[in-house]
């Protein structure tokens, strides 16, 4: 009914959102420990794992061997793994606001193989078995990307400014499910594919984050409209959060 209060947001769903808020960390940490490579390095012409390789080698890669040196691997991988703990506790809680139901129950799936493919890729840097650290780095490119849309679309069919982030949520793993499979082109054609790979993950710790943001600036306007003298907010959705 229009005017009628709506519950809280349920707390686990908030410490989910404060964990994704600082997911964009990754970020800052890709930035540092590129910054003190000792071999060439470039983010248009090398890959995001060059970063995390626990000794100086040459990869060899299907376009050709690439010289790798990261002496600041440690905090690489370490992020690597703290990404995808991140990623898939904070998908579980922050699902605990929406209704139960086998999409939500396929979100928090995909999100929680894509966290593990993270913490693989910190395990098992390219230079020790290059085979198998693609077995386990590749899944994320197509289970984080469809599991944020998964829950963006969920999110999407709620009101007012979830409704928003939702939306915006859906285009941007749409965009990444895109990059995804042009990265896979690639691999396939032996060509570099470094530029779709960052395209296909960055852009997701930015709109965690922002739906982090957005889930806990809700939650307090919600407390705030349930104070008993607060004026009921016309118009107001009818949905509750379980």
């Amino acid at each position: 009914m229009p005017g009628a209060p709506t519950r809280p947001i349920p707390r686990a769903a908030l410490l989910g959102a404060a964990l994704w808020t600082i997911l964009p960390l990754y970020w800052l940490v890709e930035i540092v420990v590129a910054s003190r490579v000792t071999a060439p390095f470039s983010f248009l012409t090398h890959t995001i794992s060059d970063l995390g390789a626990s000794a100086c080698a040459w990869i060899p890669y299907r376009w050709g061997w690439v010289e790798v040196c990261s002496p600041w691997h440690p905090l690489m991988n370490g992020a690597f793994a703290a990404f995808g703990i991140l990623l898939a506790t904070g998908a579980w809680l922050v699902s605990t606001a929406l209704p139960p139901s086998r999409l939500r129950a396929v979100t928090r799936a995909l999100f929680v193989c894509a966290g593990l493919s993270a913490i693989g890729t910190a395990l098992v840097p390219i230079n020790t078995i290059i085979d198998l650290h693609s077995l386990v780095s590749v899944p994320i490119f197509f289970f984080a990307p469809a599991a944020a849309t998964l829950l963006a679309f969920q999110l999407a069919r709620e009101s007012g400014v979830l409704r928003t982030v939702g939306g915006l949520g859906v285009g941007i793993g749409v965009f990444c499910l895109g990059s995804a499979i042009v990265t896979v082109t690639l691999v396939s054609m032996d060509r570099n594919w470094s530029i779709p790979e960052r395209l296909t993950l960055w852009p997701l710790p930015l709109w965690a984050s922002i739906l982090g943001i957005t889930l806990l600036l809700e939650a307090r306007r919600r407390r705030r409209a349930s104070r008993p003298d607060a004026p009921l907010a016309h118009g107001a959705g009818s949905h509750e959060y379980a």
